[in-house]
């Protein structure tokens, strides 16, 4: 062990520089074929980094502090970026695959009763729907913010006096009903999601709240309009909402409830056909071929919670 450590003083300085280790000095420092456990070469972590000792017991370099580099902090925002923007493309997605549905089973734009209770009971349908609500793609709903998301749309009032707010409250309690009947205080999964929407009377309810009129049928539009708002449950204030729905239309005009893309042409003031075509098809989420308010608010909004978290 003595001629070792002579050794090691003796091949510092040439250590030193060169960072490393020659083979061919082990053939000649273990010329006794010494077990490499006992001897000092061999010995790692035992006061030195490298799995050298050095001769006052300090190490003589650093690898952990030579092999560190800074955190790159923006790593973590792409993330969070990349994260959204696939939230909103199964988003999108799904809404497409939603409309698709509806638009298969309706006759002329429109679906009745009986239409939409058929629509209700389709797992498929309400497996989308599921994932529509739930946007983290959990496989699960915590009961208080789905239905926080449905008050949302309906804007309930209990203080409201009015038919319309008085359906709006019926649906509400019809779903709070059904949900506590098959799911207690659990959390609601795929499977109680299409039981409790395809009970008796949620069909009903939903054409009540929709159509104003006693008719028992409803427009895809409207039913498109609901599925968008009730699902994206938007944190938007009633003074923004409504400062939205001015721009709309006075945008696109006091009386309009959807833009085709000509239409959207001629109020867009731009000469890049490709850039237009695009800006549409952003606001058109379920590609139906025009805009609508829904899909307005619900765009902008995407776009502005975007930039608040930049």
């Amino acid at each position: 062990m003595e001629n070792q450590m002579g050794n090691l003083n003796n091949n510092h300085d040439t250590f030193v520089n060169t960072m490393a280790y020659d083979p061919d000095d082990s053939e000649s420092a273990n010329s006794d074929n010494e077990d490499p456990k006992n001897n000092s070469w061999g010995r790692v972590g035992s006061g030195s980094s490298s799995g050298v000792e050095s001769i006052d017991n300090e190490d003589l370099f650093n690898e952990t502090e030579i092999l560190k580099f800074p955190e790159k902090r923006s790593d973590r925002r792409m993330s969070e970026i990349s994260g959204k923007v696939m939230v909103q493309t199964r988003r999108k997605h799904g809404l497409v695959e939603i409309r698709e549905h509806i638009q298969a089973i309706s006759n002329q734009n429109i679906i009745n009763h009986a239409q939409l209770q058929t629509l209700l009971s389709g797992r498929n349908f309400n497996l989308i729907l599921f994932d529509l609500f739930d946007e983290q793609g959990l496989g699960i709903l915590d009961q208080q913010p789905w239905f926080g998301k449905l008050k949302y749309w309906t804007k309930a009032n209990p203080e409201e006096k009015t038919k319309d707010a008085q359906n709006k409250l019926d649906f509400i309690d019809l779903i709070e009903a059904i949900t506590y009947l098959v799911c207690k205080e659990n959390n609601v999964t795929p499977e109680h999601f299409h039981k409790i929407m395809s009970t008796k009377g949620v069909a009903t309810k939903i054409i009540r709240v929709l159509n104003k009129d006693t008719e028992s049928k409803v427009e895809v539009d409207d039913l498109m309009s609901f599925i968008m708002t009730a699902t994206r449950g938007s944190q938007l204030s009633a003074e923004s909402t409504e400062r939205l729905r001015k721009v709309f239309s006075e945008s696109f005009g006091k009386d309009k409830h959807e833009i085709s893309l000509h239409e959207f042409k001629k109020i867009v003031p731009c000469k890049d056909e490709f850039f237009v075509n695009r800006t549409f098809h952003i606001f058109d989420s379920d590609q139906s071929g025009y805009i609508t308010l829904a899909k307005f608010i619900e765009t902008v909004d995407q776009f502005s919670s975007t930039d608040d978290d930049s």
